[in-house]
Formats: C-alpha cells, structure tokens, sequence
C-alpha cells in the first residue's frame, strides 16, 4: 500500500516506517499541533489506512535523540496530566463512534513513553480548503445542506456531557463522498492548559468565545454554539467574526445579512444571538439554535378545510400521531370518522433534516396528499401549501 502524505519536516517526529504495538506502520505526518503529531499509517492486521495521533506537547516534551522515547523537558506532572487527557479523549471519541458524521477511534495504547490513538484515515479535505475552492463563501442553502449533519453530531456530542471546544473550518472534513466528519476535539489540550502553565492552547482567532480567553472560564454547551456560529458566519460572509476580547471593547460585528442578502432574517438573528459575547446571551443548546437557525422553531401548523374539525388549527412541534385511537394519537378523530383508521398516519418535525416528513402508518383507507395516495406505509416530505387528506374527507392544509 502507498504511503502518502506531507513530508516529515520535524526533527522529533517519528521516523517513516516506524511499527507501533506490533502492527501500525507509520508514514508520513499528516499534521502537527500544539499537542501532538497525526501520521499517516496503515493496520498491517487489517490492511487498512489509519491515522495515528501521538501525544507530544509543544513546549513540555521532547524525543530523546536518536530513540523513539518522549520525555518531559520540563513540568513532569504537566506531562503526565496531559497524557491522562490525552487518553481520556480517545476514549470519549471512541464512545461516540456510533454516530456517522464523528470521527471514529479504533484503538489506543501506550509506547515509548507517550500515548497513541488509531482513527479512521479521511480521505478529502477540511471545510477551510473547501471554501477556498469555492470562492471563499456558499450560499444559505448550501451551508445547511453542508452542516446540518455537523449541528446534529454536536447536538450528540452534548448529549453526552461533552464538550468539543475547537469547532472552526479547520476541524470540519468533507470526505470525497461528501460525508462531513467532526474532528479534533479540543477538550483534553484546554484541561492540560487550565493544569500546567508550562502549556498554552493557541486560541482560533474568531471562532474562541470570551470564556475561553479566561483560565477554568465558565464554558458549556453555548462555547461549542459561539465557534459553530462563527464558523457559519464565514461560510455565509466570506469574513473573520473579529476577537472576542476586541468585541468587548469595541463590538463592530455586523449581522450576516449584511454581506449577504439571500440569508433569511431570521437564521441571521439567530447567529448574531449566538456570537452574544456573554455566554447567558447565547442559545444555551444547539437544538435552540438550529431551530432559529433553520427557521422551525415553530414547528408546523395544520389547518383543517374539511372534516370534523374544519376551521380548527394545530400545531404540531415534535412529531403528532393521527388517528381514532386516544390512547395513541395526539390529534384524536371521533369514533366512527369516515376514511380514518385507529393509527392513521403521523407528522414528524425532523430538525436534524430539516425537513416535515408525513408518513402512513399502514391506514385502512389511506393518506393522501395534494389528491395523490401515498403508499401504504409510505412516507413524503411536506411544504408549505400542500394538502393532507385522511381517505377524501378530512382535509388539511399545511402551514410551515
């Protein structure tokens, strides 16, 4: 198998072809950090492409020369502390594993002093690189299509109790399948720093919220929301969101409509909202935001034109089942209604797709939809204006 990737250029990197724990060949260094090398490697028992991570803090440790061994130069509990973290982070990604659109951890060991996790070989570039080739900015349309999956693995990642911490176009990968991947989370180098003063994390300038400038600054949930939002904010302007510490002083940030007028009011509101300086002014969950963002916050409204509820409205913001049967349904049809079976069909307010999907639930008499079956057990995505029909009497129109 080719070995491809940059040229070593660092005296303490690990030479090319160096076998770690008996069956990870190394190639060439894929990158290089404040906290540690990526090299391009290869699983000899699996004959696959990996890539490896080495824990090598810039500035607090050093390869011994002409050995493989990594040794503290300085700050020996700092190094010790940080190789914890380090470990814990592969770990955290290696329990994140089930979702697609994060960057998958296949092994971790100790060797030569240091630490070392495996990953999944992604091939593609950064989100970065991609603008570039783009002219520097998409469109709104675009960039939901392009991060949507990345809000839905953050929102997963929250879940967890975890943070991310280093969100930017840099750690945004858009595979050559164009499946997009989360990567480098930045939690175990801010702990390390928050621990030793011999180490310090070079903030991304634009996409670091204030409460990241601030050792143990209070840092949550809306932290990931800030640099999520900057790194929108590039996507859709072309511009650097300016400094967090600048902001403080003089906060010249203008909103995203500005640069670019296609961008609706409302999803341009929600990113000034959530580039809020303070922490308390910012969405507090990325569900939140990407209901601003997307402009679903409100769910769907179906208004009924003909039926036994003609006239009414409702509002469906998660997911709404229809049908006669109470103890099952939310939007509940008398005994008796003509065409309307038990569990007729359900509305589902899909915020990861940011979609409204309708889908029969294997009806008697069908669902119907702008004068059209669907399926038995089928399902269809609504707009705004369609008509949803249970059998041909009960009829809705759909308000999105």
């Amino acid at each position: 198998m080719k070995m491809e990737g940059f040229n070593q250029t660092l005296s303490f990197a690990l030479p090319a072809g160096t076998i770690l724990k008996g069956k990870y060949l190394t190639g060439d260094m894929l990158g290089f950090g404040g906290f540690g090398i990526t090299y391009l490697g290869v699983d000899l028992e699996k004959e696959r492409k990996v890539a490896l991570k080495e824990f090598m803090p810039s500035g607090i440790a050093v390869r011994t020369p002409g050995t493989l061994r990594v040794s503290a130069v300085q700050d020996e509990r700092g190094f010790s502390y940080g190789k914890e973290r380090f470990g814990d982070e592969a770990r955290t990604l290696y329990r994140l594993n089930s979702h697609p659109n994060i960057v998958h951890v296949f092994d971790y060991f100790e060797e030569n002093n240091t630490a070392y996790y495996v990953m999944e070989y992604l091939d593609g570039m950064d989100l970065r690189r991609y603008l570039k080739q783009k002219g520097g900015r998409l469109s709104y349309e675009e960039m939901l299509s392009l991060l949507l999956p990345v809000i839905d693995a953050l929102e997963y990642v929250h879940e967890k109790n975890l943070l991310h911490r280093d969100i930017s176009p840099d750690n945004i990968f858009i595979r050559r399948d164009k499946i997009v991947k989360l990567i480098d989370f930045g939690a175990a180098r801010q702990a390390l720093a928050d621990e030793s003063r011999s180490f310090s994390v070079i903030l991304k300038k634009g996409f670091a919220p204030l409460e990241q400038y601030r050792r143990r600054g209070n840092q949550g949930p809306w932290t990931d929301i800030y640099a999520l939002a900057a790194t929108i904010y590039q996507i859709l302007t072309g511009q650097r969101v300016p400094e967090a510490p600048e902001r403080m002083m003089q906060d010249t940030l203008k909103p995203p409509e500005v640069y670019s007028p296609g961008i609706p009011k409302g999803a341009s509101d929600a990113i000034v909202k959530a580039l809020s300086i303070l922490p308390e002014d910012r969405q507090q969950t990325v569900r939140q935001f990407r209901q601003q963002l997307t402009g679903m916050s409100q769910g769907i409204r179906l208004h009924c034109v003909g039926g036994c509820y003609k006239g009414a409205d409702v509002t469906v913001e998660d997911i709404a089942i229809l049908g006669r049967n109470a103890r099952v349904c939310q939007l509940v049809f008398p005994p008796g209604t003509k065409g309307v079976s038990g569990v007729h069909c359900q509305v589902i307010c899909d915020q990861k797709q940011n979609a409204m999907i309708l889908k029969d639930l294997n009806s008697t008499y069908g669902t119907w939809i702008n004068g059209r079956p669907l399926p038995r057990g089928g399902e269809c995505r609504l707009k705004n204006g369609d008509r949803l029909s249970l059998g041909k009497e009960e009829v809705f129109e759909v308000e999105i």
